[in-house]
């Protein structure tokens, strides 16, 4: 839910969307790099800048400011994916980590949001059930 949540932007082209957002390997080092997108700040709509401007109060996207020549200002910034936010948040070697720990991160992760809805879903359904009889 939470990574279809914020992906919205990018599925929605308020945000420029390449054809692949997952990391990429890079051959030099063996590690996974999160993988970015460029856009021109100005060139988005104001729901794009709207949900840029959120997410980076969030702290959920790792951007840059870009100069190019002749072009102007551009935005370098991750793609939206839980695997690129994994790889911000989680590795030391800012946003590089081998595949291995980040199936490992990634897999912990769905065990614990699984955990916490069967949890959830327990209580809520007690509380549902409770009411009816």
């Amino acid at each position: 839910m939470f990574n279809f949540l914020y992906s919205l932007p990018q599925l929605f082209h308020l945000i420029p969307c390449p054809r692949h957002r997952l990391p990429k390997l890079n051959p030099e080092t063996g590690l996974l790099q999160m993988s970015v997108t460029e856009f021109q700040p100005n060139r988005l709509s104001l729901l794009g800048r709207l949900s840029f401007s959120i997410l980076s109060t969030l702290h959920l996207v790792h951007w840059r400011e870009v100069d190019k020549e002749g072009e102007g200002r551009w935005v370098q910034m991750n793609n939206l994916t839980i695997l690129n936010l994994l790889l911000i948040k989680c590795s030391g070697r800012g946003g590089e980590m081998h595949e291995w720990s980040l199936a490992k991160l990634f897999f912990a992760l769905q065990c614990a949001c699984s955990i916490a809805a069967f949890i959830a879903r327990f209580h809520c359904a007690q509380w549902l059930y409770d009411r009816v009889q």
